[in-house]
């Protein structure tokens, strides 16, 4: 009886509590100071775009030295095609007028206190980020083109996804940024390397049986992936490998496509209120969908683990719209 009368009491408040979360209520999020929250932008379908004819306009803002023009036309070369990638490979739609502003920073005191001052979630030690209330990229510029090439284009991938996104998981937003910033253009061919460094170490935890399980990895809300991604590095680590993972076949690349097309219609974190709202309305209300194709995705991922690494040519070319997503259903 009691918990019939509290079910009654407390349901008509559920979306006031779940929009109070999707805000994280913060007068300062509310004022005109750069960085500021900015409500999710939802564009019409007038103002969005899926021609790959239409690259977007990529803006540097120095400090002198400037970047060289060759630094320069490698970076735009990249984000052009990671902007045709995400458009043509996930069937994106961008706004129109989108552009990429990147800011760099020569000195690391000066990119720390602009980066303090626009940036309004608590991130731990960084040379990038992307300022999503600004639309820019940040990044500080170190004497390491390669780094500075790679953190480009990491942040680049989150502003294409946010571009459109009002909300992306951190497990996928990272591990595709994390992902594309292994982007190699300067063959025949473009490929991304694996990051070997974190292949190993997670081979070394297959090997102790210390691997997360990966139901309860995916259902994390964004506030506990943020919270153990300041702690460990191994919370990155898993989203890295699952997404390389999935880049590693047509069926995996499709998976992707069918998650970020889903995505794009979520409010926020859907994993946030689960707690609550089981305990008002009955156990699995929320429980994360397919469990069963999970366990056969976690099945099909660990023994792709213990296999060797290799280079992965990406290719511009859409996935077969009949193509059965085998991975996690056979």
């Amino acid at each position: 009886m009691i918990q019939i009368m509290m079910r009654r009491i407390l349901l008509p408040f559920i979306p006031v509590l779940l929009l109070m979360s999707f805000y994280q209520f913060n007068p300062q999020r509310f004022s005109d100071e750069p960085g500021a929250f900015g409500l999710p932008t939802v564009y019409a379908t007038s103002a969005l775009t899926r021609q790959t004819s239409q690259l977007p306009p990529v803006v540097f803002i120095q400090a002198e030295p400037s970047l060289s023009p060759e630094v320069e036309q490698y970076l735009v070369k990249g984000i052009h095609f990671l902007y045709k990638f995400y458009l043509v490979q996930f069937d994106y739609a961008f706004p129109a007028d989108l552009t990429v502003v990147i800011r760099v920073f020569r000195d690391r005191d000066e990119y720390k206190a602009y980066t303090s001052r626009v940036a309004t979630s608590p991130i731990a030690d960084h040379i990038g980020l992307y300022i999503h209330d600004r639309r820019e990229i940040v990044v500080w510029q170190r004497d390491n083109t390669v780094l500075f090439t790679k953190t480009v284009f990491h942040e680049t991938s989150h502003l294409l996804l946010r571009s459109q996104n009002r909300f992306c998981p951190r497990w996928l937003s990272e591990g595709l940024s994390e992902y594309f910033e292994e982007l190699d253009l300067s063959n025949e061919l473009p490929v991304v390397h694996p990051q070997l460094r974190k292949d190993q170490y997670l081979k070394r935890r297959q090997l102790a049986g210390k691997l997360p399980a990966l139901g309860a990895y995916l259902a994390r809300t964004d506030r506990e992936w943020a919270r153990m991604d300041n702690s460990s590095a191994a919370t990155r680590t898993l989203a890295w490998s699952l997404v390389y993972f999935l880049m590693d076949c047509q069926q995996g690349q499709q998976l992707l496509k069918e998650l970020l097309i889903y995505y794009q219609s979520q409010l926020m974190d859907p994993f946030l209120w689960a707690p609550l709202v089981n305990s008002l309305i009955g156990p699995g209300a929320f429980a994360p969908p397919g469990s069963e194709r999970i366990v056969r995705l976690e099945k099909k991922w660990h023994h792709w683990l213990a296999q060797q690494r290799a280079d992965q040519q990406i290719m511009l070319r859409p996935p077969d719209q009949n193509l059965v997503a085998s991975i996690g259903t056979n």
